[in-house]
């Protein structure tokens, strides 16, 4: 199963791509000043979407553990990554943040409590895990908050500056040595 999920990313981030022109109005907010939280392997990511945002010119953007909310700072907009919707410090630092902050929720599941605290609720449930590996909901939520465009300094698709890498295996079966894993650098 965790094969087969791995080597379904290709699509799933092609899929991200095509849902990414949707996405935008809520995870680019040119110019706003931008929050983003998670925990977990949803607080790397968010560390790199504030990266990935910033370098695209899109506005300021922080990440922090959503048990470590800042209090300094006001934010026009705090997006929160939670793969279950239902991880309690996601849902304590969502009823922290105040009007008129907008929140906005990255989930892979439905109908979770984090929803109730969301003013908008992106549900990608086309790349949950059934795996206990969790691979496929982290990178796609790479993929798509940078898309508008991908920045004013690229040309390249957002894919191509959001994964650190591509396998060059001939089996998608396979687990490549480290050797063989390419970097894609990010477009100047």
């Amino acid at each position: 199963m965790t094969q087969h999920e791995i080597a379904s990313q290709p699509a799933l981030w092609r899929r991200a791509l095509r849902e990414a022109p949707a996405l935008a109005e809520e995870l680019a907010a040119p110019g706003e000043r931008m929050l983003i939280i998670g925990c977990g392997t949803s607080a790397f990511m968010a560390q790199a979407i504030a990266t990935l945002r910033e370098e695209a010119g899109l506005g300021e953007t922080d990440w922090a553990y959503a048990s470590e909310l800042p209090t300094a700072g006001r934010y026009a907009r705090v997006v929160a990554l939670t793969r279950s919707g239902t991880t309690s410090e996601v849902l304590d630092a969502l009823r922290a943040v105040a009007p008129p902050t907008r929140r906005v929720v990255i989930t892979a599941v439905a109908g979770m409590p984090v929803a109730d605290l969301a003013d908008a609720t992106l549900v990608i449930d086309w790349a949950d895990e059934e795996s206990v590996v969790q691979t496929r909901f982290p990178s796609r939520r790479a993929c798509a908050p940078t898309s508008k465009g991908s920045g004013p300094r690229s040309s390249k698709p957002p894919v191509t500056r959001c994964c650190p890498w591509s396998p060059r295996s001939a089996s998608p079966w396979t687990w490549p040595p480290s050797a063989a894993w390419i970097p894609i650098t990010r477009a100047t």
